[in-house]
């Protein structure tokens, strides 16, 4: 199993080990043309089928932890995985991909935004 590591600005970070067989890569396959865009995204990180899958799950862990604070814990991710994500496989491992570690140090009701009154013209 090769381990990655996903930073984001924020402290964001998580740790997914991926198994290196043939199976678990063609379930990366899968999940990168679930979603459009798939060869662009594969450009994005020369070719390399396991960095843009977990490049994938770090945007929708953080998209989950944006619809609600619960999602914040490396096993209340794994279990909404494991329920069904459309596109994705379970992260326990089960598949061949398993989250080993995440931090999300912030919760939706913690951003904080600029917005500024834009003048007509």
């Amino acid at each position: 199993m090769k381990k990655y590591t996903i930073e984001l600005d924020c402290d964001f970070e998580m740790n997914i080990g991926i198994s290196q067989d043939e199976d678990t890569k063609k379930r990366l396959q899968e999940i990168n043309d679930f979603w459009s865009g798939s060869e662009d995204r594969l450009l994005n990180f020369s070719g390399d089928i396991y960095k843009t899958v977990c490049s994938l799950i770090a945007k929708e862990v953080v998209r989950l932890q944006s619809i609600t604070s619960f999602n914040s814990t490396k096993e209340s991710i794994i279990e909404v995985f494991n329920e069904g994500i459309e596109g994705f496989y379970p992260l326990d491992g089960s598949e061949g991909i398993e989250i080993l570690e995440i931090n999300i140090p912030f919760s939706p009701w913690d951003l904080t935004f600029d917005i500024t009154e834009v003048a007509n013209k």
